[in-house]
């Protein structure tokens, strides 16, 4: 006949009032887990399982099963022990950072370039922008990003377009269908310099 082997056990109310001996393992019904004792902390010691949240401190640590993704909850930030460098500016993880990319090499569009139509005004949201059209433009508005300290976009011309010195461009040119402008913008001046 087969010998069955129970511990003490009980809700988490219960086992978490328990102070059990060195060595002593209690299970804990409602988080169907067990507590491990040393002699003297009330509730012992949980073994989290897959699931489970568990606590260190007042910190609610949960691994996903089904992902394996790990949750904190209940913290304001988490920092990296050692503080890192990402494209110049030091992160430790405890806030964004911002400010200018040094030595980041090579850096790409999230999504393909849009086209605007040329007009008095135009106003580009990516770094590379094809412009059509044969209307003069006057100005181009900045990203925010530039208005501290300055910036470069490439804009690919898809038709005749003119640019006048009557806005914030520093240069007059004249458009080359598919050879691309470089314009840099200087916050000092708030003038952008096209390469052609």
């Amino acid at each position: 006949m087969a010998t069955t082997l129970q511990f003490r056990r009980g809700n988490t109310a219960t086992a978490a009032a328990v102070t059990g001996l060195v060595g002593e393992l209690y299970i804990d019904t409602d988080k169907k887990t067990i507590r491990v004792h040393d002699g003297s902390t009330a509730g012992g010691t949980i073994l989290a399982t897959l699931g489970d949240t568990t606590y260190i401190g007042s910190t609610a640590v949960t691994l996903n099963r089904a992902s394996a993704n790990l949750a904190l909850t209940g913290i304001s930030s988490v920092t990296l022990t050692t503080t890192r460098t990402l494209w110049g500016q030091n992160f430790n993880g405890g806030a964004n950072v911002t400010g200018d990319i040094a030595s980041a090499g090579l850096i790409s569009q999230a999504a393909a370039a849009p086209t605007i139509a040329s007009a008095a005004t135009i106003a580009p949201t990516t770094r590379i922008v094809f412009v059509s059209g044969t209307t003069a433009i006057d100005t181009i508005t900045p990203p925010t990003s530039f208005t501290a300290g300055g910036g470069q976009i490439v804009i690919i011309p898809t038709g005749l377009f003119t640019t006048t010195t009557s806005g914030n461009i520093a240069l007059a040119t004249t458009a080359v269908i598919d050879r691309a402008i470089q314009m840099t913008y200087d916050a000092t001046t708030t003038k952008w310099y096209p390469s052609y």
